[in-house]
């Protein structure tokens, strides 16, 4: 009588284990994708889109490989993939998870901004910077709401937490994957513990459910609703009146980081390193009071910047446009 073969039974990204030095890559890479960040904003912004393309997708598709192709080969079961019912109860709980969040998340921003009024709040890139080309743009958030999720949870909650969970407590192993997750997304110290608290609600609802797509679910539904916020942001400025300069949030002063090709600051003379002084007689002390005064002028007036260049004090006439003229 011919014996009759079983079918290898299926496995989750729970059953799967990587070599310690997999873990030392992995981390190497996150240092290596913040490293990116550091990158001259004034050449990138020159990149083309099909460059814009490449750097978008290779550092998705390598964390979404990665995982499968480091894994330990002694086990060849295949990954066991979610039926539609499941896909079905998954996608409602993650609804129901995403309007909790959305929901506890603001009502925390109304009790932070009560009681420190003026406090930093987090932005996205894309409002940050709205000059940026509508395509880019547009790509930008396309990814964060589609490709992302998918890779971030594999590679985050799939191969980082899971690596850590075999080898320590599972209370450390969700600390430390969280604050790498957090660290992967840097833009300033309220980002980074902003993205650490979520990237633990991420694994507590991957421990809960046992299963990447709960979390995958819940990541692309929260950040479809910032991708919506983006886009309501963008179409509010785009009849503002604008300079086309750029500068960070943290500076103390109004430091130009980066002028707008094509813009008025270009016309004026403005370049990046300038401190601006005073915005029409009035005095600025940082990007944020330089944004404020030039939003409550009108298209078309006329103004003169006070601005520091090399310790030498100097002038700058501005003719205001929109800043949906600003961005091709």
């Amino acid at each position: 009588m011919t014996p009759i073969e079983l079918p290898a039974p299926s496995v989750t990204f729970r059953d799967f284990t990587w070599k310690t030095k997999w873990i030392f890559v992995g981390f190497a890479f996150v240092a290596l994708w913040q490293a990116v960040r550091f990158l001259d904003r004034e050449w990138v912004s020159r990149w083309t889109l099909g460059m814009v393309l490449v750097a978008l997708l290779v550092p998705f598709l390598f964390t979404l490989l990665f995982p499968f192709l480091t894994r330990d080969r002694d086990d060849a079961r295949p990954l066991c993939m979610p039926s539609l019912q499941e896909c079905f109860v998954e996608w409602a709980i993650a609804v129901g998870l995403v309007i909790t969040i959305l929901v506890l998340a603001i009502s925390l921003q109304d009790v932070v901004a009560h009681y420190r009024p003026g406090g930093p709040s987090t932005s996205h890139p894309a409002v940050l910077n709205p000059f940026a080309t509508r395509t880019k743009t547009y790509l930008w958030l396309l990814t964060s709401f589609t490709l992302a999720p998918l890779a971030e949870e594999i590679f985050f909650r799939g191969f980082f937490y899971n690596a850590f969970r075999r080898r320590m407590p599972i209370a450390v192993a969700m600390v430390l994957q969280s604050l790498i997750f957090g660290l992967a997304h840097i833009r300033g110290a309220t980002d980074i513990a902003i993205t650490c608290v979520m990237g633990l609600v991420l694994t507590c609802i991957y421990e809960w459910r046992k299963t990447l797509l709960t979390p995958i679910l819940v990541h692309a539904g929260i950040n479809l609703v910032g991708a919506l916020a983006v886009l309501a942001a963008m179409s509010a400025q785009a009849e503002r009146p604008a300079i086309g300069i750029l500068g960070n949030h943290g500076d103390t002063e109004c430091i130009v980081r980066e002028v707008v090709p094509n813009s008025p600051a270009v016309e004026a003379g403005i370049l990046v390193g300038d401190r601006i002084l005073t915005f029409d007689g009035q005095p600025v002390s940082s990007i944020q009071d330089f944004a404020a005064l030039a939003g409550k002028r009108r298209v078309g007036e006329a103004i003169v910047l006070t601005l520091v260049r090399d310790g030498e004090l100097m002038e700058a006439d501005v003719v205001l446009k929109r800043a949906a003229d600003l961005r091709p």
